[in-house]
């Protein structure tokens, strides 16, 4: 698949027919693999995240390495503004719950590939997006299957 057809499927139509078997199957693929977060510890490390982002170019919320899936925030960050602002509140609620399925795909994905494929593919892909197709740091990192998919 080419370039461009990557960066179609990243838009893609949400009244397709592909589009929607695509969500469903993220749907039933996220309940699948609650298993693995059990296994899984989660740390978090405000201080890294900064510094990432810092790097990166962009906010970073969390990553997975083997074992721990590393947040820049935790669930509890935000309680002080759940009286006065409470809509406000239950968006950032709602985005950390997002947050820490989007990590839990991406480790059901490292254990899928036996974590240096997953290792490898990231990377491949990341560098195929960057160095051929020409792209944006942003634009390479977000049309990685593995991102597209969590």
């Amino acid at each position: 698949m080419g370039c461009s057809q990557r960066i179609f499927l990243l838009e893609g139509n949400p009244f397709s027919s592909s589009y929607i078997l695509q969500r469903s199957a993220l749907v039933n693929f996220s309940t699948r693999h609650k298993s693995i977060m059990i296994l899984s510890k989660v740390i978090h490390t405000p201080k890294l995240f900064e510094i990432w982002s810092k790097i990166n170019g962009f906010e970073v919320a969390g990553f997975v390495i083997p074992f721990f899936i590393l947040l820049r925030y935790r669930r509890t960050d935000w309680d002080e503004y759940k009286l006065s602002n409470y809509r406000w509140w239950l968006r950032r609620i709602k985005w950390y719950d997002e947050t820490i399925n989007h990590e839990q795909i991406h480790h059901y994905d490292m254990y899928r590939l036996f974590i240096i494929g997953f290792y490898v593919q990231y990377i491949g892909e990341y560098l195929y997006y960057r160095l051929i197709c020409k792209m944006s740091h942003y634009d390479a990192y977000m049309s990685i299957s593995f991102e597209r998919r969590a």
